[in-house]
């Protein structure tokens, strides 16, 4: 029984974080093409970053007050539902500003989806189970790329790269609700307590490293 729900937990997170890596792999390869097609701005690429990257930033900073309401199927649920939204927008936008709108939404749906399997994985895992999860994001951020570069040679537009990924996305949302009960049974993992002032300066310490690398990794990167 206990392995059949940490095999349910461990799946679902690691698919999760596979999905969640797609769409930053995707949007510099379709931007040309989206550019284009809805005669955005030369800039407009920057005003998708920062709509994703602020809406993002708020729902991180509301999962726990989100997590304790709801609980953490239902934010799962909810993180899912908005990142589906949010990519399927995308695709059926026939205007710039949709696509504004669609990176804020999507940025909602990522922002809760992360935090939400991140602090699952602190309670119910281990160090090497955080790792994976974030090498997890790594073949997502991988397979954005080829996602989007194949289905623009094959029809010269952006959207149904974003269709595919809104049912991944889908996909992943029925299982977690198909196995929502062992979900909820996963043990959570006893941790010696660390002290406060070490742990202070560590929080500190990895939001100014995260500051630095997510600046880089979305600005530079896309």
């Amino acid at each position: 029984m206990c392995v059949r729900v940490r095999r349910h937990a461990a799946a679902i997170a690691f698919i999760g974080l596979i999905f969640l890596g797609l769409p930053t792999g995707m949007l510099g390869v379709a931007w040309p093409s989206m550019r284009a097609s809805l005669d955005a701005p030369f800039a407009g690429l920057g005003l998708l970053v920062a709509a994703m990257a602020v809406a993002q930033f708020v729902a991180s900073a509301a999962s726990g007050l989100l997590r304790e309401r709801l609980g953490t199927i239902a934010l799962l649920l909810v993180a899912v539902a908005a990142a589906a939204g949010g990519l399927a927008i995308f695709a059926i936008a026939t205007g710039w500003w949709a696509t504004i709108l669609a990176s804020a939404v999507l940025g909602c749906g990522v922002g809760l989806l992360d935090a939400d399997v991140n602090t699952e994985a602190a309670l119910r895992g281990d160090i090497r189970v955080m790792g994976a999860l974030h090498g997890a994001w790594a073949i997502g951020a991988s397979l954005g790329p080829p996602l989007a570069g194949a289905m623009l040679v094959g029809s010269e537009s952006w959207r149904p790269a974003y269709f595919v990924a809104a049912a991944a996305f889908a996909v992943l949302g029925v299982a977690t609700y198909r196995v929502r009960s062992d979900l909820k049974d996963a043990p959570e993992f006893q941790a010696s307590p660390t002290g406060a002032r070490s742990i202070g300066r560590t929080v500190k310490l990895g939001c100014a490293l995260m500051f630095v690398y997510v600046g880089i990794e979305l600005g530079a990167g896309q």
